[in-house]
């Protein structure tokens, strides 16, 4: 039902009436208008009507209206779009008769049903041209689209049909399904077990130090290829590096091998580990995997100095030594030669040593002497200690396990000797003493960015007790490692100073787009972007492609597409203030070859999402039982009101009709005037 309301009360209806028939009685009353009685009333009706609509439109009149709306039922249709399917003997089954028989399916039900299909694969796309050449599978992303699309709406049944192999996205058993209709699937592709060997995976650390070596961790699953040698090799470039064999015993089996490299030069390098095909293997494309290792000049060397004995040192130092980017050098101030150089971090335990030009982490206990800062400075008072406990502040330096806000509650108390803190300027605390269940302002750790070198303060001792006490409880040191190491990595990182930065991926798939960021700063190292930043780029062959940088608000940004798979170097190039700077490095495009990589149909997950779901599982074969369970489906319109407003004002016809009154008031008044 229709109607009409105002924003202000209905009660200004009497006062428009009043105020209309007040105006118009002034105008044509039988002494100021000399005209026929009739004359007069209809003239003053139009005068009237023409009042009453102004006025009644400042009240701010709306129409509401309710709307009835019907929609048909909804059967959703996902189809599996990858190359996959074609990677069998029955290729030709999807390309042909497949699709006709979707199609029948469509005009068999469309009549009763609002069907709708959908392909996925790289994308999920709504009516599409079947042509199963997508180079992944994302069924967990077609899920959630269609949740969000379809959501709340009369939605009565959901097919699928793929061959179950997801190579991308999340495991599609907890992908989003908010609807209330059962899901169908299709099972698709060849399930028939052949000949194959697959590279399942290869474990590394992508970032290695000259001179070390580093393990390369390969795992093999070879299928129905018992009494053959498996043999895997491991490449840089076109040069063997190493290979090992072993006999397949059994017809499914697993078989790892481990290798040690050698780190021989700085830089990126790319390594190529192949498995060897067999005889009547049919899919080589799962036999080879490339990897990036990043080999850096040296390991960052962190010295702890102190001059007495302490359970804390060995904390500390069993928790940096267990991160093998560190090399920790324990020494006591009678045996250090004064050369801090070749450290990135100095650990000075209860020591007051200010003159090192590199990142200092004082740790303060009862032996500590008085020590002076820029920005913190520390005076004892007396030689004993405070029994405190720690809070956990608002710390946004680096972050730690959420563990460790109910783990601080847990772990016994700390020792701070009774001593006068003060800050001179910016500094960030990551814990604080709680004395007697009272919080203060009182350090246990805090860290500060002032001045060229990063340092921070760690103002209790005891620490070894939370290392062992958390052993006790977990069986490990998980918490207290990541709590000094985070802490030395704050502390040890070198800042880049160059004047000219770019940022990017080093790896990415040959469907993805590179984007290149590029940072220019002045003497002040405040960002411009003055200048043009040019970007020469060379792929294997030595061809050469030139860019140039867009500029966006104080930076430089750039986006390459459809790049080929390989390797590339470039070379990015910005004249400023008179001085060319230059930034150099490389970046390789991979194959992406997903759908290649397993052409085995897993049926089981389809299966296991109609059992999810309330559906059933079909074979390609069993088109005609799915129609009949969609037979059974009764087609229910749903029906829904919904309320819209509109106001009066913005209806053409009433300014029609104000336009007619008010032209036929004056030609009437107009005619007799001139009679």
């Amino acid at each position: 039902m229709n109607y009409i309301n105002t924003e202000w009360s209905m009660l200004w209806i009497v006062g428009c009436i009043a105020l209309s028939i007040a105006i118009s009685y002034v105008l044509y009353s039988k002494g100021v208008f000399k005209s026929a009685l009739w004359l007069r009333r209809f003239l003053f009706s139009l005068r009237f009507a023409t009042f009453f609509i102004l006025t009644f439109l400042l009240l701010k009149p709306y129409i509401n209206q309710f709307i009835t709306h019907k929609e048909q039922a909804i059967i959703l249709v996902g189809v599996d779009n990858s190359s996959s399917l074609l990677a069998n003997s029955d290729s030709l089954y999807y390309s042909n008769s497949f699709v006709k028989e979707l199609n029948d399916l469509k005009a068999e039900f469309e009549e009763d049903f609002q069907v709708e299909i959908y392909a996925f694969g790289e994308k999920v796309e709504r009516n599409p041209i079947f042509d199963f050449k997508d180079r992944k599978t994302n069924l967990s992303d077609y899920l959630n689209e269609i949740s969000d699309i379809y959501s709340n709406r009369n939605v009565v049944a959901n097919i699928i049909a793929s061959d179950g192999i997801y190579n991308s996205g999340s495991n599609p058993l907890y992908a989003n399904y908010p609807f209330n209709a059962p899901l169908y699937t299709i099972c698709l592709g060849d399930t028939i077990v052949k000949k194959d060997l697959e590279l399942t995976s290869v474990s590394y650390n992508e970032i290695a130090y000259l001179g070390n070596s580093f393990p390369i961790s390969t795992t093999v699953l070879s299928q129905y290829s018992k009494g053959e040698k498996l043999e895997v090799s491991i490449y840089e470039g076109n040069v063997l590096l190493d290979r090992k064999e072993k006999l397949i015993k059994h017809n499914d089996e697993i078989i790892s091998f481990d290798y040690k490299l050698s780190a021989q030069s700085v830089g990126i390098h790319n390594y190529r580990i192949e498995v060897k095909a067999v005889e009547g293997e049919q899919n080589t494309l799962n036999n080879t995997q490339n990897i990036f290792v990043d080999v850096l000049e040296s390991k960052q060397k962190i010295l702890l100095l102190s001059d007495i004995s302490h359970p804390d040192i060995a904390a500390i130092s069993t928790s940096i030594q267990s991160n093998e980017n560190y090399e920790l050098v324990v020494q006591n101030t009678s045996d250090f030669d004064g050369d801090y150089s070749p450290y990135s971090l100095l650990i000075a335990f209860q020591l007051s040593i200010t003159e090192p030009n590199i990142p200092i982490f004082y740790f303060i206990g009862n032996s500590s002497q008085a020590l002076s800062l820029e920005w913190f400075s520390y005076l004892p008072s007396k030689s004993t200690l405070n029994e405190v406990n720690s809070d956990y502040n608002s710390f946004s330096l680096f972050s730690l396990n959420d563990k460790w806000n109910l783990w601080l509650e847990e772990l016994p108390p700390l020792y701070s000797p009774l001593a006068e803190y003060t800050f001179n300027s910016e500094h960030h605390h990551l814990f604080t003493q709680n004395i007697l269940g009272i919080t203060t302002q009182n350090p246990i750790f805090t860290f500060s960015k002032q001045g060229e070198y990063r340092q921070a303060v760690c103002a209790v001792e005891g620490l070894w007790k939370w290392r062992l006490y958390e052993f006790l409880k977990t069986n490990n040191h998980q918490l207290f490692d990541e709590l000094i190491n985070k802490s030395v990595q704050f502390l040890s990182v070198k800042e880049d100073k160059r004047p000219f930065r770019l940022r990017h991926k080093k790896l990415i798939y040959e469907n993805e787009p590179l984007l290149i960021e590029a940072d220019l700063y002045d003497a002040n190292y405040e960002m411009v972007n003055s200048a043009e930043v040019s970007l020469l780029i060379r792929d294997e062959d030595e061809n050469e492609y030139n860019f140039s940088f867009n500029k966006t608000a104080i930076s430089y940004t750039l986006e390459l597409n459809e790049l080929k798979v390989g390797n590339y170097s470039y070379e990015a190039k910005v004249i400023f203030n008179g001085k060319e700077l230059l930034n150099k490095g490389k970046f390789s495009v991979l194959s992406l070859e997903l759908e290649k990589i397993s052409s085995k149909a897993n049926p089981q997950i389809l299966y296991n999402l109609s059992q999810k779901y309330g559906g059933q599982s079909y074979n390609k074969s069993q088109f005609s039982e799915l129609k009949n369970e969609l037979s059974a489906i009764e087609s229910q319109s749903l029906s829904y009101k919904e309320e819209s407003q509109s106001d009066l004002i913005n209806l053409k016809w009433i300014f029609i009709l104000l336009f007619v009154f008010l032209t036929l008031e004056w030609f009437v008044r107009k005619r007799i005037t001139n009679i």
